[in-house]
């Protein structure tokens, strides 16, 4: 196919002399073409769990749990309503979905299958990685915050849905984006640019991680401090820590820790008006740089006054959702958040929503 250009080649040819990718039948490849959300997920499940034994398990865990109940909300969902019934991906979406990887599709009301529709870039950094993780078991060294991802992806923008994602790929070497680095996560991903992911996922040897940047060290121990009383009217206060005291109308709160984050269940926002290191001022949903979360990490306020980054609430409605023994399927717990936060046992995995904020 004199249609596939020079960058793919070698991933488009090595992948199909081994069985990995298919071209069509009048011998092309049709490199511009889309590939759907389905075989994105086949050709990463393949390459990161070999023989798909853990997809296979997981797909047997779910049939046993779906014969039990057979209204189980999680199999209409993932199953049904994505029009996969009796198909050959039905197996595939199952086990992935019992190995929390790239089952984020929800039916959009227009009755077709959500499952054959084009992939888009965004979605499919989000299936690689969860492939990479937790199929793979590789991560990247360290943590995001470890690295200068806005001088990485040249089209950054902290609001980017998939952001970890799509920075896990550039520091792993595995996607850095076209000649100008940006990631144009709102296109459709292409066979051929498929074929490069899919190969240097498949070869470590192959990723290319020159253009990787580490992010400049700022320190700000927590370690070792000693709690004392917070300004919380002081844009450079450092962070908080437990035993930590501060005045919220007029009250002195002692600051507690729950899974492993300050403040839980109090109504106080410890971050919010602090100068974060990119010169803004953490806001309710805005977006802050403080050391130690990933520049792009959004802040929320909850209705109670109880303020905490996006990661740390999705630790928070974890930490609540595992205390609660033998869960009804299909029954949502708030924990004393109202229905700003609900957390729904969908049979073999939790649901987390909030009413401002989808992770």
């Amino acid at each position: 196919d004199a249609k596939i250009r020079d960058y793919s080649r070698e991933s488009v040819e090595s992948l199909i002399s081994k069985g990995a990718i298919k071209g069509y039948p009048d011998n092309t490849f049709k490199p511009q073409g889309t590939i759907t959300r389905l075989e994105f997920l086949s050709m990463c499940a393949n390459a990161c769990d070999p023989g798909l034994t853990k997809i296979k398990q997981g797909a047997q865990q779910a049939k046993n749990t779906f014969d039990k109940d057979e209204n189980a909300s999680w199999y209409d969902q993932a199953i049904k309503s994505a029009g996969l019934t009796g198909s050959w991906g039905a197996d595939l979406v199952m086990g992935a979905q019992v190995n929390h990887v790239g089952c984020y599709f929800k039916d959009d009301g227009s009755g077709k299958n959500i499952w054959n529709q084009p992939i888009l870039r965004e979605e499919a950094a989000d299936i690689m990685i969860d492939c990479i993780e937790k199929l793979k078991g590789e991560t990247i060294q360290g943590s995001i915050g470890d690295y200068n991802i806005q001088a990485m992806i040249g089209d950054y923008d902290p609001s980017m849905n998939n952001l970890d994602s799509i920075a896990k790929l550039y520091i792993l070497g595995i996607g850095h984006g076209d000649q100008n680095s940006n990631f144009n996560p709102k296109s459709n991903l292409t066979r051929e640019d498929s074929a490069v992911l899919i190969y240097a996922l498949s070869n470590p040897s192959e990723r290319d991680t020159s253009k990787v940047i580490k992010a400049e060290k700022t320190t700000e121990p927590t370690t070792a401090v000693t709690p004392g009383t917070l300004d919380l009217n002081d844009p450079n206060r450092r962070d908080a820590v437990a035993g930590d005291t501060v005045v919220v109308n007029g009250q002195k709160i002692v600051l507690n820790e729950q899974f492993g984050v300050v403040g839980v269940g109090q109504p106080v926002a410890v971050d919010l008006g602090r100068t974060a290191q990119n010169g803004k001022v953490v806001e309710n949903k805005g977006y802050a740089t403080l050391q130690g979360h990933q520049d792009g990490d959004d802040y929320w306020v909850s209705p109670q006054g109880e303020g905490h980054f996006s990661r740390e609430w999705v630790k928070i409605a974890e930490g609540y959702a595992a205390s609660v023994k033998n869960p009804e399927v299909g029954k949502s717990y708030t924990f004393g958040l109202g229905d700003w936060c609900t957390v729904t046992w969908m049979g073999l995995s939790w649901d987390y929503e909030w009413a401002d904020w989808l992770p």
